[in-house]
């Protein structure tokens, strides 16, 4: 009778542990499921970006039972833990602080009208746009970039989909935790950071960085905040099998994972620009932001100071502005928040600015964002990484450095050939801006007479380089007579689709030379 109640005891304190398992680079994850199961294993789902497994096993299965497959590289818990955290008492900036440096002019507070665009914004506008937008100068690259048709995915707690000021630019997701889900927000830090990135500028509550994204919430964490590495890992996994061009993880843990790790490197080296909360414990950088493929963002206050809560070290990149940052809210509501959360988004939102402009390899968007940034001089390289991104200058940046940005910036629609896709019709706004897809326009210079075709290299004649040419050619000329149709009035903008449409045929002579026989 002992030995039965023993037993039964025993049975019942046997419990479950979620593991994840690290196949072998080369190894079928489906080949592995038999012998999992004979460990008693449970599949519970696949992280193939990672070659990897999650498991639900028998307590009593010690890792290394699972390392004796032979073919197992890592195994690891999959940990269930809180994944952001709320920053109590956030700083405002003292009016000695803010006194010293008026008086001293070491920083401009005011808004300064944007190059070409001064006529475009009005009060009701400019109260739109949050500090921190402001701060990074986003409103002044929006008269060339405002990231349309970019795709940026949220690694949060979801988005509120349905919000006024989100609804247009939301295009889907997923929920992580139950695929069977919507990702809907239950917590409103996703939507908190979604607003930054992408809230649509329409003279009501506020604006974001990137004001025409296409936004993709990915539920991972529950309405605490919490949630399982397995979890993350699985929303990076979509998103890149979704080819988002930009993902922002505004969440941290102060403890590594080799898996979390490979999954980021696998988003970075699949062309996803990865951004992360640098953390809120005032320590060292927290993890994934920690990892070399992500971009690790510190929070700014509104005097220029490094947040008390954020996290410092080596790996920050930049910093943004993080404390006091009014955004959406659930329930189609707005809140003011603070947190390395807040400033994380920014950089993503400046980050899919730079992708709308063509230039989509992160190595070379991060590059774009080191040169636009300023170091402030009152803080350490571990506090602010290259400083604070200045949006306004991106096209000069990108004007003067040999970027690769996209070629087929005329494949709007994949109904029409590139050449019908430029003869038709485009509004005047959205023509010019398919021209400064290709290439960013120089600011004015005194109006030029309509260029002429720029001289063909002398090179050997070859019959399919003089054609490939001939096709730029022809090209060429149909921008030009769209730069004349569209902007008969308006000289300046006439004079920035000639210099556009001279440096496109520039570049397409050049592909000619080199025999990527691509047009225009």
């Amino acid at each position: 009778m002992l030995s039965l109640i023993m037993s039964v005891l025993f049975t019942a304190n046997i419990y479950a542990i979620d593991k994840i398992v690290m196949l072998n680079d080369g190894k079928d994850i489906k080949l592995s499921y038999n012998d999992i199961e004979k460990l008693g294993g449970k599949i519970i789902k696949e992280l193939s970006i990672i070659n990897a497994i999650v498991v639900k096993f028998p307590d009593y299965i010690k890792d290394s039972e699972i390392y004796s497959l032979g073919y197992v590289k890592k195994v690891e818990d999959d940990l269930y833990i809180k994944w952001i955290e709320e920053t109590i008492l956030p700083e405002l900036p003292s009016v000695e602080s803010v006194r010293k440096n008026i008086e001293e002019r070491n920083y401009d507070y005011s808004i300064s009208e944007p190059s070409f665009s001064t006529d475009k914004f009005t009060d009701e506008e400019l109260n739109e746009i949050p500090w921190g937008v402001k701060r990074v100068n986003a409103y002044k690259a929006w008269n060339w970039t405002t990231g349309k048709d970019v795709k940026v995915g949220v690694i949060d707690t979801g988005i509120d989909y349905n919000h006024p000021d989100l609804k247009a630019n939301y295009a889907g997701g997923y929920n992580a935790i139950d695929p069977s889900k919507t990702p809907l927000d239950d917590n409103g830090h996703g939507t908190h950071v979604a607003g930054t990135i992408a809230a649509v500028k329409d003279l009501k509550g506020v604006v974001g960085v990137a004001p025409d994204v296409k936004l993709y919430a990915v539920k991972v964490l529950n309405a605490g905040g919490s949630g399982t590495y397995s979890a993350v890992i699985d929303g990076i996994q979509w998103a890149v099998n979704n080819k988002m061009d930009v993902i922002n993880m505004s969440l941290g843990s102060r403890y590594g994972s080799d898996s979390l790790k490979a999954a980021i490197e696998a988003a970075y080296k699949s062309g996803v620009v990865v951004v992360c909360a640098a953390g809120n414990d005032g320590g060292a950088v927290n993890y994934p932001a920690k990892y070399p493929g992500a971009i690790a963002v510190s929070a700014l206050t509104s005097s220029d100071n490094i947040a008390s809560f954020s996290s410092r070290g080596p790996e920050i990149a930049f910093i943004a502005p993080g404390v006091n940052i009014y955004s959406t809210w659930m329930d189609g509501k707005y809140r003011t928040a603070s947190g390395t959360s807040m400033a994380s988004p920014h950089v993503a939102g400046l980050a899919a600015l730079v992708v709308g402009l063509g230039v989509t390899n992160p190595d070379e968007v991060k590059q774009v964002l080191i040169k636009s940034a300023v170091k402030l001089p009152n803080l350490k390289d571990t506090e602010q990484g290259n400083g604070v991104i200045d949006a306004s200058k991106f096209y000069d940046i990108l004007q003067d450095t040999e970027v690769k940005t996209d070629i087929n910036f005329l494949n709007v629609n994949e109904t029409y050939s590139k050449r019908e896709i430029c003869q038709k019709n485009f509004d005047s706004d959205n023509y010019i801006s398919i021209i400064q897809k290709a290439i960013p326009i120089p600011h004015p210079t005194p109006f030029p007479p309509v260029p002429h075709p720029l001289p063909i290299p002398s090179n050997p004649p070859n019959e399919q380089v003089e054609n490939c040419k001939k096709q730029c050619d022809d090209d060429y000329q149909l921008l030009i007579d769209n730069c004349n149709n569209h902007f008969p009035d308006d000289a300046t903008k006439r004079k920035l689709c000639y210099e556009s449409a001279m440096t496109v045929y520039s570049r397409c002579l050049r592909n000619c030379e080199g025999g990527k026989n691509e047009r225009i």
